[in-house]
């Protein structure tokens, strides 16, 4: 079996270095999804056909 990782232990300033670069790629991402998101809604419609639905 493999052994599990075990971060390093560092200083609360590195920490905080580490932390904020993370958040900046965190809120990439973030900001990523959402443009996505909107790209989805404003895909155009398309008509269909009517249906039925039957039962509860």
């Amino acid at each position: 079996m493999k052994e599990l990782a075990i971060p390093r232990i560092v200083d609360r300033d590195e920490w905080e270095r580490v932390r904020a670069e993370l958040l900046v790629r965190e809120k990439a991402h973030t900001h990523a999804g959402d443009e996505i998101a909107a790209a989805r809604r404003r895909l155009p419609m398309t008509r269909m056909e009517p249906i039925t639905v039957v039962g509860p």
